[in-house]
């Protein structure tokens, strides 16, 4: 019978620094298809708010927003009493589902190899 020896090694830092840039690629990529598919869904008069729905990625605390800082965003968005509503940002999210899914998958597996 052969021989065959193992040796355990731990590498707990290259884990690290490997799911730490697989999360902030992953949020990147998030943050540009939500802000991308919300710019589509906005509806137009003016242009003023799809030119300034943008997201923005926190490192530190991983996680990104998509938004805007229209003042009026959040009307067109949930409707008031006078106009109904005209959602963008949360359809942007829940459209993008499978994409981001296979995004996210897609990176972890090249940055793990």
């Amino acid at each position: 019978m052969a021989k065959v020896d193992f040796k355990l090694t731990e590498n707990f830092d290259g884990v690290e620094r490997a799911m730490t840039k697989s999360i902030l690629l992953s949020l990147k990529g998030i943050g540009q298809i939500t802000e991308g598919r919300a710019k589509k869904l906005a509806p137009v008069d003016s242009g003023r708010l799809r030119q300034s729905i943008d997201n923005n990625v926190n490192t530190k605390k991983q996680y990104v927003d998509t938004g805007t800082d229209v003042e009026y965003a959040e009307y067109v968005e949930k409707g008031t009493s006078r106009q109904d509503a005209q959602p963008y940002l949360e359809p942007a999210v829940f459209k993008s589902k499978r994409e981001i899914k296979k995004l996210v998958e897609s990176i972890f597996k090249q940055v793990m190899k």
